[in-house]
């Protein structure tokens, strides 16, 4: 019954269940828990009420892999993934199709917002992709200089090799690919390099 009331969108309803002890992790046919249904449908209401009553933020789908954050993430909701985060949702755990973490997901969108939160929640910038991807390397793809600058803000490294086609670090890409005039990302990435400790003889 829950789960007919959260996908009606119903949160009066949700609301009574909850109250007369409804299980608010009891899963629908396709393997989903209320919450993880009110992701999908983006209730903030019912969601906040699923989390108040217990709610795992860190459910996921028995079909799929998928988890609450990663789906808040691809939908772009930069207030869902906020009430996720907040009630605990694992910021590094990554979707079981695409081994993604929510990180790298927003940063393919380029959700500054969700990226800045995911961050301030402890998302680590050095986690790949299945094709070596780190974040940095697909920001600096996307010219998105506000993600780079989050990224390289929260401890991204621009000398981080293996990446794209040709194996090369982060830099030496935008380099290759801004050329001779460089570029605001290229200026970004330079200024954050990590100095070189001298090696003592």
């Amino acid at each position: 019954m829950l789960n007919l009331a959260v996908q009606r969108g119903s949160s009066s309803l949700t609301h009574l269940l909850l109250e007369r002890g409804a299980d608010v992790e009891e899963r629908n046919r396709a393997k989903e828990t209320p919450l993880l249904q009110a992701v999908g449908k983006g209730d903030t209401s019912i969601i906040s009420l699923l989390i108040a009553k217990g709610a795992d933020p860190n459910t996921r789908s028995l079909l799929t892999g998928e988890w609450a954050l990663y789906r808040a993430v691809f939908k772009g909701s930069t207030s869902i993934v906020s009430l996720l985060l907040g009630a605990g949702a694992d910021a590094e755990a990554k979707n079981a199709e695409a081994g993604e973490t929510p990180l790298y997901r927003a940063v393919l969108r380029g959700d500054s917002g969700v990226v800045a939160l995911l961050l301030s929640h402890g998302a680590r910038t050095d986690t790949r992709s299945p094709g070596g991807e780190c974040p940095l390397y697909r920001a600096v793809y996307r010219n998105d200089r506000s993600v780079v600058s989050l990224l390289l803000g929260n401890g991204a490294d621009p000398e981080a090799g293996g990446v794209g086609e040709n194996g090369e670090t982060v830099l030496e890409y935008a380099e290759r690919k801004a050329g001779p005039k460089g570029g605001t990302v290229v200026q970004l990435l330079t200024l954050s390099k990590r100095p070189r400790v001298p090696v003592k003889s």
